[in-house]
């Protein structure tokens, strides 16, 4: 990764090797989250003290140091054999075949040297102490330790050993570590002594501003980034190098240009997903669920609730998310990430049944909790099938409502998913008809309408009989499928007269209504309306029947645009009829 944006951190890393050149030494300490540049620093640092003739120690400790004691020192040694002319290999030879020869150095447990007695552990860290002070009798040293919060317990301890004999010595060390970033491990009494050590400077590295953001980031895709881009990179990551080096490759890669460049949610964030989980995995195994949760749940999420879904007890969550916090993945004191773009990868990087089962838990765990249907509804709609009655219900609830508000997208996607849950016969049948009606605005939608007629009866809460007609009638004319809602009328209005109930009238002034509502079908409604002045005078001249409400309507719109018609009784479809008119009233459909 490219050092952008650090010339301050890099004047003060040159302040330090000109005071151990001096023969001031000085511990510089790197601090900063995980992704932020203390690697890309470490190195430049080393390559600034090769270029000043320094005789360069590096290592960079893993979580494997722990096994054995030493395995640092012994990283610096032999990184110091590697770099050095012949003449100068033996004496560096004996000083490791001195340590090999320690039985507290080496290969052996490192539990080993934390039970040695203390005078034979001061011998040991003497002894490496008096080797580096001859090594500096050739020239100004620098130490390099990377990633220290992993180094053996061995190490650390004379680490901190050195740095408090540091001073009058022309020896800079630096050691890098997110502090504070120390797994389920207590604190290390080796950390405290590094921070009190009185020849100490501390460095903490910050997020890059957009300048700095914008460089890196131009170097990665070999061109001057667009400005949306950047922006979008900056929100996503923090100004994270590391994860901008990861979304700036994946821009590459994909060879974006001008606005597909800015689409950042279309990036591949698996390396951002890979480098997180091992992020969370030196931390805990547990922190993987825990973040998997968190990133379901989103913004609102809960620590109980993040705990239930990871299966973990309530304290241990709690000791986690603190963890996680002091790493960098986590912000206080809200339970969230620190860079929007690490939940997106996560999310984006679980297996398509790994997601759904855990938006399927989510949602129960947020029903059972009685959170808002919105809330609920978030996860359900994404899980696969549930199996339970309330899963079913709520989807049911929440796609009649769509319909209601002539959400017709809405309506669809809870359909789909509804018809995915166990439902009986007559509920199938009934949802997959409002689907198809739903689904296509134009075509044929015969067989639906029949299912829904033979079903409407039998609909729990949609009413019965004439009802029942109204509600389905309605149902279709808020979707605007005028010609489907007034052949439904027409048959219901059949049906009635054949059968003597008075509705039938009313049925018929509905199929007028419906037939003003197209352009195609307003001059049969009207000869339609003029029939029934002259056989229905009196409810004709009644306004509070629709018959009588329609010709006041017909007589205030003479002469208006046709389109003005035709726009007034859209809305008066979709906004019902006069109250008194529909036995039942009319309501969308909830099967």
């Amino acid at each position: 990764m490219a050092l952008c944006g650090r010339d301050a951190e890099l004047a003060t890393v040159g302040r330090v090797f000109d005071g151990a050149a001096n023969g001031t030494g000085q511990l510089l300490l790197i601090d900063g989250p995980p992704g932020v540049g203390k690697t890309a620093l470490m190195q430049a640092a080393r390559k600034d003290a090769a270029r000043r003739g320094f005789q360069v120690m590096w290592a960079r400790a893993s979580p494997s140091d722990g096994v054995s004691a030493f395995a640092v020192v012994t990283q610096l040694w032999e990184s110091l054999l590697a770099e050095a002319v012949p003449a100068e290999r033996a004496e560096l030879v004996g000083s490791l075949r001195r340590l090999a020869g320690n039985e507290l150095v080496g290969s052996g447990p490192a539990v080993r040297l934390a039970a040695a007695e203390p005078a034979v552990l001061y011998e040991v860290l003497d002894r490496l102490y008096r080797s580096c002070v001859r090594l500096t009798r050739r020239g100004p040293a620098a130490i390099v330790v990377d990633d220290a919060q992993f180094s053996d317990s061995a190490s650390s301890r004379w680490l901190a050993f050195l740095a408090r004999r540091i001073d009058g010595l022309p020896v800079a060390l630096l050691i890098a570590m997110p502090l504070g970033d120390l797994g389920d491990e207590p604190e290390p009494e080796p950390a405290t002594e590094l921070l009190s050590a009185s020849r100490m400077q501390r460095v903490r590295l910050a997020p890059l501003d957009t300048a700095a953001s914008r460089t890196l980031v131009a170097g990665v895709l070999g061109r001057a980034p667009d400005d949306a881009f950047i922006a979008k990179c900056q929100w996503a990551t923090g100004g994270n190098p590391l994860f901008l080096s990861l979304l700036a490759d994946a821009a590459a890669k994909q060879a974006g240009h001008g606005s597909r460049q800015c689409d950042v949610s279309a990036l591949d964030l698996g390396p951002v997903a890979g480098y997180v989980r091992n992020q969370l995995r030196r931390i805990s195994p547990e922190a993987v669920p825990f973040a998997e949760a968190l990133a379901v749940l989103g913004h609102q999420a809960d620590l109980a609730t993040v705990a239930e879904l990871a299966r973990l007890d309530l304290g241990r969550a709690s000791r986690l998310a603190g963890l996680m916090n002091r790493a960098g993945i986590l912000v206080s004191p809200e339970l969230a990430f620190a860079h929007p773009v690490v939940p997106r990868a996560i999310d984006a990087d679980l297996p398509r049944h790994r997601r759904q089962a855990i938006h399927r838990e989510t949602a129960a765990v947020l029903w059972r909790a009685g959170e808002s249907q919105e809330r609920v509804l978030a996860h359900l709609v994404t899980a696969g099938p549930v199996g339970e009655p309330w899963a079913a219900d709520l989807l049911r609830r929440a796609a009649t409502t769509a319909l209601g508000d002539n959400d017709l997208g809405s309506a669809v996607m809870l359909l789909r998913r509804l018809l995915l849950e166990p439902l009986d016969a007559n509920a199938r049948t009934t949802a997959a008809a409002l689907l198809d009606i739903a689904d296509t605005r134009d075509g044929d939608h015969g067989a639906s309408l029949r299912q829904l007629a033979e079903a409407r009866d039998r609909l729990p809460m949609w009413g019965a009989g004439i009802g029942a007609d109204l509600a389905l009638i309605q149902f279709l004319a808020v979707m605007e499928r005028y010609g489907d809602a007034r052949r439904v009328a027409m048959q219901a209005s059949v049906r009635a007269a054949a059968q003597g109930q008075l509705p039938a009238l009313q049925l018929r002034s509905v199929v007028i209504g419906l037939g003003l509502c197209e352009l195609a079908s307003a001059g049969d409604a009207l000869r339609s309306l003029a029939e029934l002045e002259h056989t229905q005078p009196r409810l004709c001249e009644d306004p509070d029947t629709g018959l009588g409400w329609l010709r006041l309507l017909r007589d205030e719109w003479a002469g208006l645009p046709a389109s003005h018609t035709q726009t007034t009784l859209h809305d008066l479809a979709g906004a019902g009829w006069p109250s008194g008119e529909a036995a039942g009233g009319f309501s969308v459909p909830d099967f």
